[in-house]
């Protein structure tokens, strides 16, 4: 049974994605002020048992930017698999942040990472520089692509970042361009006693463009999520696609954490079995092990 646990850990920090966690910043609010003691103390806990302090140390990390890269860089090059990917987790945040050298950084070390020999980190960080390229920060040049998202034809070109996205449904064709989601504008076309009759609005980014048209804005939301995937896998550089972007990916993580937490007490009491121990507690053991790896599965799923 030791071996069961052991291995649906295994599993669980081969399952853990690069996810996104709710940012907060230490007290202190300069970056540039990070000690040595406090980014050893911030990776060490990086790599706790304690998702609190796993939690915490995420999000010290992040705020940190530029001052922490180099250092979980060189985590996410270690044989912590688990470690690895909370510290890919960081990088990719630091990477979307506001701070240009910052995220510079953590760009180069994702590259770097994604040619790593350690295939669940190089996939992992090919999966993050894949959804830097989704919009608002799509490929330089053209992309098209033409699919089918139930019942409706959708067409799509992004040029240069540039997006314009037409939608063919059965009473009428509209057609939205935007750029990285600001400056909407929307065309619909109708065919109204034979003619066709076209309006045309704009809007400064989907928050206007809800207030103003939110049948449009509903509309764009939803195939813009789409269009987001197809890019994704049309623009990803490396042989191994990404196999989804996911948009639910903070409440995986949270059941991951959770069941996580379950198998230490697992372990724990694993540990304490004695040759007096009855049936009838061996086989809540195992039903409470079996429920956990179910939890394992279904947090999987929605990964993949």
């Amino acid at each position: 049974m030791r071996r069961t646990l052991i291995a649906a850990g295994l599993f669980l920090g081969l399952s853990v994605g690069a996810l996104a966690q709710d940012s907060a910043s230490p007290a202190s609010s300069d970056a540039s002020v990070v000690t040595p003691g406090q980014l050893a103390q911030w990776l060490n806990d990086l790599q706790s048992d304690e998702f609190q302090a796993r939690q915490q140390a995420t999000e010290s990390l992040e705020w940190a930017g530029r001052a922490a890269v180099d250092a979980l860089q060189s985590l996410a090059e270690g044989n912590n698999i688990e470690a690895a990917i909370r510290s890919l987790t960081v990088l990719d945040r630091i990477a979307e942040s506001d701070d240009k050298a910052a995220a510079d950084a953590a760009q180069k070390a994702l590259e770097t990472l994604s040619t790593t020999a350690q295939p669940v980190v190089a996939q992992r960080a090919r999966l993050a520089l894949a959804r830097g390229k989704l919009p608002g920060a799509l490929p330089a040049g053209g992309l098209g692509m033409q699919m089918q998202v139930q019942g409706q034809g959708v067409q799509v070109r992004v040029v240069n970042g540039k997006r314009e996205i037409h939608i063919k449904e059965a009473d009428r064709e509209v057609h939205f361009t935007d750029d990285n989601g600001k400056n909407i504008r929307a065309e619909v076309t109708k065919t109204v006693d034979g003619k066709k009759k076209t309006e045309k609005f704009e809007a400064k980014d989907i928050e206007e463009l809800r207030k103003k048209q939110p049948d449009l804005a509903k509309l764009f939301e939803q195939q813009g999520n789409v269009v987001q995937f197809n890019v994704a896998i049309a623009a990803f550089q490396g042989g191994n696609l990404p196999q989804r972007v996911m948009p639910n990916a903070k409440a995986a993580h949270a059941d991951i954490e959770k069941a996580l937490g379950q198998l230490k007490e697992m372990e724990q009491r694993i540990a304490k079995l004695t040759p007096e121990t009855t049936a009838e507690e061996l086989k809540q053991l195992q039903e409470d092990l079996s429920a956990i790896r179910k939890e394992l599965h279904a947090a999987q799923a929605r990964l993949e």
